[in-house]
């Protein structure tokens, strides 16, 4: 992100210069000066790098912005399971605890009574 953030701040002081060139460009000729500066800037931005790259860079965003989601999702439902899902992982759990396992009346009575 903060590879895009840098791209973006260059991409936009050339396309301001480019604004400018135009609007020199409507009243006369450009002045040698403009021209140099946007030189000067195309050189120093390497647009053909940003170009090829930032696409890129957002696709691995992205990437990352979906796993994020999916783990927020994960562990939202893993914290507030729905009433059925709820109710099915306690009976599972009961089940298969030692205490609960098939046996006689008499000893699920002295397990929870006493002897």
């Amino acid at each position: 992100m903060h590879f895009l953030r840098g791209a973006f701040r260059e991409l936009m002081q050339l396309m301001e210069t480019y604004a400018a060139m135009a609007q020199a460009a409507n009243v006369g000729p450009v002045p040698e000066e403009l021209l140099r500066t946007i030189n000067a800037m195309v050189t120093q931005t390497n647009v053909d790098y940003l170009c090829q790259e930032i696409p890129t860079a957002i696709e691995q965003s992205l990437e990352g912005v979906e796993r994020v989601a999916e783990i927020v999702r994960a562990m939202k439902e893993f914290s507030h399971p729905d009433e059925a899902k709820r109710w099915l992982s306690i009976s599972t759990r009961a089940l298969r605890a030692p205490s609960l396992s098939p046996a006689t009346s008499g000893s699920i009575r002295r397990r929870c009574v006493g002897p």
